[in-house]
């Protein structure tokens, strides 16, 4: 299963969200503009996650999925790697990332 990152621009009212599209795939309608995170939203967010405590992270996600034949419990560590991935692809990581 893949990560979406996608960013809502409060101050932009939405334009129409082209139907096929990933975005569109995944929000039907907006009062605001939808985009796709770009690899530096990735990166703020994996600095966000990472400086996140685990009980507040807990209090503002979506704890767990559940798909009928699967469940996935999210947790902040066990998002970390994840959301690293796409912050550096290729494994471009360079310091204590």
């Amino acid at each position: 299963m893949g990560l979406w990152l996608l960013k809502f621009d409060t101050t932009k009212v939405c334009e129409d969200i082209p139907s096929g599209s990933h975005v569109g795939e995944i929000v039907r309608k907006s009062p605001w503009k939808v985009d796709l995170g770009t690899i530096d939203d990735w990166r703020w967010m994996y600095y966000h996650l990472k400086s996140m405590p685990e009980n507040e992270f807990k209090s503002t996600s979506i704890p767990e999925f559940d798909f009928g034949i699967k469940r996935v419990d999210l947790n902040r560590e066990g998002m970390l790697p994840n959301v690293r991935g796409y912050a550096w692809p290729y494994g471009q990581v360079k310091g204590n990332q």
